[in-house]
């Protein structure tokens, strides 16, 4: 079953997105913490906090510990549908492991410079499909807020469509982050029954 959940063009399409909301979200705070106040002696402190999960991943990856991988994946491997086997599969979580300790890297480099993370982070964040930019670190848009933002735009019986329809789409997908829904899954929608409660049909054009 694993073999199947890693070679899935699904699957790669989730665990890509949750890499990138990684760094998105760890650039981003280097620049919070930047343009925060920081309390005098905090930043050896922050420095030895870097060191130490570091050495926790070089000896998880030495030891093939894949369990780690979970915990730093943490809520942004749910946001894209990816639950804790998922992410502590060898293929994923060596990924992911490897992803930390160059972010971590870069948040030394940045604490002890104070060099800018887009500037210094720009072949990460490109490596990653991310812009150098500020806008580019905003949060991703789940689902739940796409299906909003339409309805916000579309006229009342559109909306009310919309709407339906989008119940459906949550209850196939989870909320999760729209970066992560790729374009098999949006076809085999087409043909899954909906779930109890939701009467719809799904017209196939």
């Amino acid at each position: 079953m694993l073999n199947e959940l890693q070679n899935s063009p699904v699957c790669e399409a989730r665990v890509q997105s949750m890499l990138k909301e990684m760094v998105r979200s760890a650039v981003g705070r280097m620049i919070a913490r930047q343009e925060s106040a920081a309390p005098a002696g905090e930043s050896e402190a922050h420095l030895d906090r870097l060191k130490a999960e570091t050495d926790r991943i070089r000896d998880a990856q030495r030891t093939r510990d894949w369990s780690v991988a979970s915990r730093f994946a943490g809520e942004l491997a749910r946001q894209n549908g990816l639950d804790a086997e998922a992410v502590e599969a060898p293929a994923v979580a060596r990924q992911v492991l490897f992803l930390m300790r160059r972010l971590n890297e870069l948040n030394a480099r940045v604490e002890q410079d104070f060099e800018d993370p887009l500037h210094v982070g720009r072949e990460l964040l490109l490596d990653h499909g991310l812009t150098p930019s500020r806008d580019a670190m905003k949060p991703p848009m789940l689902l739940s807020e796409a299906i909003e933002k339409a309805c916000e735009e579309a006229p009342p019986d559109v909306e009310t469509k919309i709407r339906v329809i989008g119940k459906l789409a949550i209850a196939f997908f989870e909320n999760v982050a729209v970066s992560s829904i790729v374009l098999e899954q949006t076809e085999l929608m087409r043909w899954m029954p909906p779930p109890d409660g939701i009467e719809c049909a799904i017209t196939v054009s």
